[in-house]
């Protein structure tokens, strides 16, 4: 049962922390409802088009709402590619009039070489996106927005050999939003925006595999693992959440990349390939794991997770003054793991533990503690957090600590408070227990 746990959690976490963010949406799957020859409503996507119209290969159907939906077995599709680095941006004109408007509250899952195109058009997607196989999903020109329910967070994934291909349009996503770009699958971004207020957010991309991203002149946020590739060129927003497991490097990570490629000469065992021009990277992320040796130099911003399982097993973890701030020459020894920062400010930590390993931190300031699994057992003293969630059986002791949100105990997790304030709500679901002393 333990090893059960073990597998299925510390996958979800590597999966999931996402440092920008603090927490990802539960994400949500649904079946495509495919047509048997009778009258759907009028939709987007191919598979909810109503009969009699038919969308026949190798023609387009310009019946439907929105924007002709493509099918071919080798479309040609005109795609401006992406621009040269001397090219200015082409900038999103505001108050700009569509000729359609569509709201689409179905699953859109595209499948073989199928196409679909958005353009001129507002789209309102209120449900999650999938590709497959060699499909394609295209959007120019356009307001594209997809919008999360109020429990369910709504995504998009790509895998095998799909293609996303964006261009010169409006983007808009409910906070929370996950775009996951993994296999051989690609991602296009060209001349786009991003809204960023109190009601839509940058997508959080999880790029994994052998996926590969090229982006021009848009906003991108993502978490990047695995032989995955990413070419970004005159981005106004760049965050990477770079997952170094067993990797030895000494980087600097810059605010105001002009030409950076990594991994450099001096980092070793990482395969996953990043190249960055003329762009600004507010914050960086690195994630560790029990065997890595890291140094990080000259760096305005990171976010740092330690995620502490396999193949840690019954280990205790102590680390102590894991402060929000600059630190000149700091070495932080951790069984195998050694982290050194050289005039670096470390903007957030994500502490987190799992199987049966216990993790104690003294005098710290740390993101929500929520993503530890299995038998793990978390002591945190003198500790300021904005929550804490104790899940799966994970026992959490929290002493002399301040909460600035919520405990959350839910399973068979419990929670012991000592001499804690708790500035939110107290939250027992399933089997969970929450105890003050």
């Amino acid at each position: 049962m333990k090893n059960t746990f073990r597998q299925l959690n510390q996958s979800l976490v590597i999966a999931v922390i996402a440092l920008s963010l603090g927490l990802m949406p539960l994400m949500a799957s649904a079946a495509v409802v495919k047509p048997a020859g009778r009258k759907l409503p009028v939709k987007i996507a191919r598979k909810i088009v109503p009969a009699p119209v038919v969308a026949k290969v190798g023609k387009v159907n310009n019946n439907l709402p929105g924007h002709p939906v493509i099918f071919a077995a080798n479309p040609v599709i005109n795609v401006p590619s992406l621009a040269s680095p001397t090219a200015p941006i082409k900038a999103v004109p505001t108050g700009r009039v569509y000729a359609k408007a569509v709201i689409n509250d179905q699953p859109i899952t595209l499948t073989g070489d199928e196409v679909m195109e958005i353009s001129n058009t507002n789209f309102l997607q209120k449900h999650n996106i999938i590709l497959k196989d060699r499909s394609q999903l295209i959007i120019k020109d356009s307001q594209f927005e997809q919008q999360n329910s109020r429990s369910v967070g709504h995504y998009l994934e790509a895998r095998d050999f799909a293609q996303i291909k964006i261009t010169n349009s409006d983007l808009r996503f409910s906070p929370g939003t996950t775009w996951r770009i993994t296999d051989h699958a690609s991602l296009n971004y060209s001349g786009s925006s991003m809204a960023a207020d109190a009601t839509s957010g940058i997508v959080w991309h999880e790029v994994t595999k052998e996926a590969k991203v090229d982006v021009y002149g848009t906003p991108f946020h993502a978490s990047v693992t695995d032989r995955v590739q990413i070419t970004i060129d005159r981005s106004p927003d760049v965050f990477l959440d770079l997952n170094v497991n067993g990797a030895i490097m000494n980087e600097d990570f810059p605010r105001a990349p002009i030409d950076y490629v990594f991994p450099g000469h001096n980092d070793h065992n990482i395969y996953f390939k990043i190249k960055i021009t003329n762009s600004v990277a507010y914050r960086w992320g690195i994630k560790l794991s029990p065997v890595n040796d890291v140094t990080i130099n000259n760096t305005d911003g990171v976010n740092i997770g330690l995620v502490f399982g396999w193949p840690l097993e019954n280990a205790t973890i102590a680390l102590d003054g894991l402060k929000v701030g600059k630190f000149e020459d700091r070495i932080i020894v951790a069984r195998q793991m050694k982290l050194r920062l050289i005039n670096t400010t470390v903007t957030e930590w994500i502490p987190v533990v799992g199987d049966n390993n216990t993790l104690q931190i003294k005098n710290a300031a740390l993101a929500s503690q929520q993503w530890d699994w299995g038998w793990a057992n978390v002591v945190l003293e003198n500790c300021v957090i904005p929550s804490a969630r104790a899940k799966n059986n994970v026992t959490m002791t929290l002493k002399d600590c301040a909460v600035n949100g919520d405990v959350t105990a839910l399973d068979d997790g419990k929670i012991i408070l000592i001499n804690t304030t708790v500035a939110g709500q107290k939250v027992l679901r399933g089997n969970g227990q929450i105890k003050e002393q």
